[in-house]
């Protein structure tokens, strides 16, 4: 500790995925919508409803009690060399991109995601900056633009 009585605030970087997408729906959603893999009482997961779109049966890809890693059946198809199936894996992808988005937009939070300018906002806060933590950066796994969005609404508002 520094001879003020005053700690160094934390350098910090977060990690944001899925869930994060997930905790924008359920925190704001107008209604229930499931953008997560598995199916659960809000509905059909993503893998679910993007093999049902693909039309590809999703027995030969099933493991019971866990459902379908479509990420990881995406990553095996295009990693193939097969033709049909790095299409199919193409396919997927955009499939799985239309999903979360008509999901977010259902859900009403495309337009706002109030969690992640909530999380810009408190970095903001000079005391909060000075005391607790510091943003030195943020990663996301999200493919869904959440963080662009708020990024660029934090800016407007902001700047």
């Amino acid at each position: 500790m520094p001879k003020s009585g005053r700690h160094e605030p934390k350098q910090i970087v977060y990690l944001i995925g899925a869930g994060a997408t997930q905790a924008e729906v359920d925190h704001l959603g107008a209604r229930p919508v499931n953008l997560l893999m598995k199916d659960n009482d809000t509905g059909e997961g993503l893998s679910t409803r993007i093999l049902r779109r693909s039309g590809v049966p999703a027995r030969p890809f099933l493991i019971e009690d866990k459902g379908v890693d479509i990420e990881k059946l995406v990553s095996l198809l295009a990693a193939s060399g097969v033709a049909k199936h790095t299409d199919l894996a193409e396919k997927m992808r955009r499939l799985y991109f239309d999903e979360v988005r008509r999901g977010l937009t259902a859900a009403r939070v495309m337009s706002a995601p109030q969690l992640s300018i909530g999380l810009l906002e408190m970095h903001k806060d000079m005391p909060f900056r000075r005391n607790v933590e510091t943003l030195t950066g943020i990663l996301t796994t999200n493919h869904d633009g959440l963080l662009q969005i708020a990024f660029r609404l934090f800016v407007e508002v902001s700047g």
